[in-house]
């Protein structure tokens, strides 16, 4: 079915992918359709949190508000020809069975309706995840830059009141060197990755440790 595009909302005690929705989305794929399953778990989370982080300094923000407040500075600023788009199948970026993976990327800059012509892809972690999911977000990004080497591919690392020693030097600036995954692909090469900039947020000049950053990284 042409244009067929089918949204799932969920109910309060359960997820954006449960088992009906899983089935339901099945079916829908199979007519041809996209689909959109809306995460309601932490709009109400992420609102609350932008205020209360005005107010408690150490509360902690959903990785829900990082991406959604992302993405509209990225829609507010990229060519008018171009469009954001959010939590969409990798696969729908390449030619069919160039990507089989089941996995979303958070933002993907796009320009045009073609998604095919995609520019940039871009995967929002808390530094503070555990190195093996940031890892997979790398894999799913350096996976992906294979298929289409011209995309640029970044991970944006977000540390609230916390210096991340991995990314950021104890003077709070960018640790600029090629860097490597411990995880490694099916030759055993680990995935390489690079810090693009860093931008620091602190009540002063000199607070560096309590600091909150945010880190572009570039996966390559």
């Amino acid at each position: 079915m042409k244009n067929l595009l089918v949204v799932f909302s969920h109910g309060k005690e359960s997820g954006p992918w449960g088992s009906k929705i899983k089935a339901l989305a099945k079916v829908a794929e199979r007519l041809g359709g996209n689909v959109i399953s809306v995460d309601y778990r932490e709009y109400v989370d992420a609102v609350l949190g932008v205020y209360q982080h005005q107010v408690y300094r150490h509360h902690r923000l959903p990785e829900g508000a990082i991406v959604a407040e992302l993405t509209r500075l990225i829609d507010s600023n990229i060519a008018s020809e171009q469009q954001a788009h959010c939590e969409r199948m990798y696969r729908e970026f390449v030619k069919p069975g160039k990507q089989n993976n089941n996995e979303r990327v958070d933002i993907a800059i796009v320009s045009g309706s073609n998604l095919q012509n995609v520019n940039a892809m871009i995967e929002v972690k808390r530094a503070s995840s555990l190195t093996r999911t940031v890892e997979e977000d790398m894999v799913a990004l350096s996976e992906f830059k294979k298929r289409k080497p011209k995309t640029h591919t970044f991970l944006v690392a977000v540390s609230q009141a916390k210096l991340p020693r991995k990314w950021v030097s104890s003077k709070g600036t960018a640790i600029k060197k090629k860097m490597e995954t411990d995880t490694t692909d099916a030759q055993g090469i680990p995935y390489k990755y690079k810090v693009v900039r860093v931008l620091k947020a602190a009540r002063s000049f000199r607070s560096i440790k309590n600091a909150s950053y945010c880190c572009l990284i570039e996966v390559l």
